[in-house]
């Protein structure tokens, strides 16, 4: 399977690494970055880290995070931020990949597992929590 549109939500160390390393690896793939951050959100731009960007609520309002919006979703946030957004994802029918850098799986994953048929926790880690994705460079 190829990806040729990302979705990355957290433009932090982590994130911001995936977004910049999705870019090296294919300068047409089709990147839309979500942070809070109005200034990291602009330095994504600005920088050519991703071609679109917005907060977590526009992008979700607007379709960022429903069916057919992306092959993959990048979930590089804290984790009580990645357990509301795969609700989220969830919730407004997202139907493509969704991969996760949390730091701790246990206290949210298995019950959700347990009523899933195709998810499966292929084991994670996270690093420090950096305001841009400069760090990343």
């Amino acid at each position: 399977m190829s990806v040729r549109r990302l979705t990355v939500a957290g433009l932090g160390l982590i994130g911001g690494s995936v977004a910049l390393a999705a870019r090296r690896a294919d300068a047409d793939v089709a990147i839309r970055a979500v942070d809070e951050d109005p200034d990291t959100l602009s330095f994504a731009l600005r920088e050519g880290v991703a071609d679109e960007a917005l907060s977590t609520t526009d992008a979700a309002e607007a379709g960022w995070f429903g069916p057919g919006a992306a092959d993959l979703v990048v979930l590089a946030t804290p984790v009580p931020v990645t357990v509301r957004l795969l609700a989220s994802l969830g919730r407004l029918g997202y139907d493509g990949i969704v991969t996760d850098v949390a730091s701790t799986r246990a206290p949210w994953w298995s019950p959700r597992a347990a009523r899933s048929k195709t998810a499966r926790d292929t084991g994670s880690w996270a690093g420090t929590r950096w305001r841009v994705p400069s760090a990343a460079g």
